[in-house]
């Protein structure tokens, strides 16, 4: 389905993917917002007795049902084809109403001057409110995204707490990251 995985990207996808997977626990209330490595992490977590996920990805919301302790909060909103997302006001205002352990957030552009960006300026707005919602942030971006800006600046590098790359991050942002005010966790392949 995503042409990433087809260009050697797979093997790291399902790396971060288990990482992540490691850090949610039973009990949480976690945000998966959209992307092959967001829809990997279903596939690598143990059974629990009880998961809420909330999402943006009808993609994800219908691979996450299958799974009997999970259950699937979709606030809705219009739904974009081409990321399989929804967003707007509407998604925005539901969001609202929720609160997460955790978000697990796969981005499109990193970037050390301009923070983590996405091309769909429409979606920007719901990943903000997402993030704000959450209480422990997760970035998930393999080598590739690194370097790369996009039209919509969704959030800056020091609010999240754990960054899940590849091992091949530029050594930029290790220094950036461990000599901040207040350094992040990074967790490499």
């Amino acid at each position: 389905r995503d042409p990433e995985m087809s260009r050697g990207l797979g093997d790291v996808y399902k790396r971060q993917a288990q990482k992540a997977a490691k850090e949610i626990k039973d009990g949480d209330t976690i945000i998966l917002n959209n992307g092959v490595t967001a829809e990997l992490i279903l596939d690598y977590l143990p059974e629990m007795k009880s998961l809420n996920l909330i999402t943006q990805s009808l993609i994800i919301a219908q691979k996450a049902v299958e799974k009997q302790f999970i259950d699937v909060y979709l606030p809705g909103g219009k739904y974009r084809k081409k990321s399989g997302m929804f967003y707007g006001d509407f998604a925005i205002d539901a969001i609202k109403k929720f609160r997460a352990s955790k978000i697990f957030l796969g981005i499109l552009g990193v970037s050390i001057h301009d923070g983590v960006t996405h091309p769909a300026i429409e979606e920007v707005p719901v990943m903000q409110a997402l993030l704000e919602i959450s209480h422990k942030k997760y970035l998930i971006a393999d080598t590739t995204k690194y370097g790369k800006v996009f039209l919509g600046k969704i959030a800056g590098l020091s609010e999240f707490d754990t960054l899940i790359v590849d091992e091949e991050l530029p050594e930029i942002y290790y220094c950036l990251l461990y000599t901040s005010p207040s350094p992040r966790d990074i967790s490499g392949s």
